[in-house]
């Protein structure tokens, strides 16, 4: 009878855990949003079509602002946030979360790798709000591929800089591994990875299905093609 009771327990617990991530899942996983702590030292954008946990922002530290990467845990297990050094990768914060509402969040820093002392202790309020038409922007997508197959243009998910994905180039029997920049003012430079040569640049239009590019410097394709558009894949790795 007892090893009955103990069965039934863990099957019960089991199912109260299931049930609390499968309501997390549904009430906080959202694309296309942003999250702002209400003192203003937090705040991350989830962008792409395929992405619902993975942010780029910016954390403030004194009075200076990194560039960080994040990951809000909605899965399996406990809430929590993981905060990123955009630069390095390396661990910044790690925050317990606490769930208020679909759109608020309470953070506890549970593991603080700053040189702030004062962010040991550190707890925030974060507010969720749908980003803008205007704040949609394909440098921010996250766990994304853009493709042309018929010019060969293949842009990777890895994000290498700030705002930098590899990628190659396969068109008329030449094959050139490159570096697509997105710039300030929806603005893009390509570059030959090897000689880092300039062959296209120009600016760029983002929708939530594809991306415009229209040159202003095209040293690569036939010069009477001034623009392409680039397909958004979910990525195969």
């Amino acid at each position: 009878m007892k090893k009955m009771t103990i069965i039934i327990y863990i099957v019960l617990s089991l199912f109260i855990l299931t049930s609390c991530v499968s309501f997390y899942a549904t009430v906080l996983k959202k694309k296309y949003v942003k999250w702002i702590s209400e003192d203003q030292i937090l705040q991350f954008e989830i962008q792409g079509p395929y992405n619902e946990q993975y942010g780029l922002g910016i954390l403030k530290i004194g009075n200076d602002f990194k560039d960080i990467k994040t990951y809000l845990n909605l899965g399996v297990g406990t809430l929590y946030l993981e905060v990123y050094d955009f630069a390095n990768n390396s661990l910044l914060l790690g925050f317990d979360v606490a769930f208020v509402s679909q759109t608020r969040l309470h953070l506890s820093v549970e593991d603080n790798e700053t040189d702030k002392s004062s962010f040991d202790n550190l707890e925030l309020t974060i507010n969720r709000f749908d980003l803008s038409i205007d704040e949609i922007d394909a440098k921010k997508y996250l766990y994304v591929q853009y493709v042309n197959e018929t010019f060969g243009i293949n842009i990777d998910n890895e994000i290498e800089g700030t705002y930098s994905r590899r990628g190659s180039i396969n068109y008329n029997n030449q094959r050139l591994e490159i570096i697509m920049d997105f710039l300030d003012n929806h603005t893009f430079e390509i570059y030959i990875l090897e000689s880092n040569d300039l062959i296209l640049s120009g600016e760029y239009t983002t929708t939530k299905e594809y991306i415009d590019l229209v040159f202003d410097f095209n040293d690569f394709y036939q010069s009477n093609l001034d623009s392409m558009r680039l397909s958004i894949i979910e990525p195969t790795t």
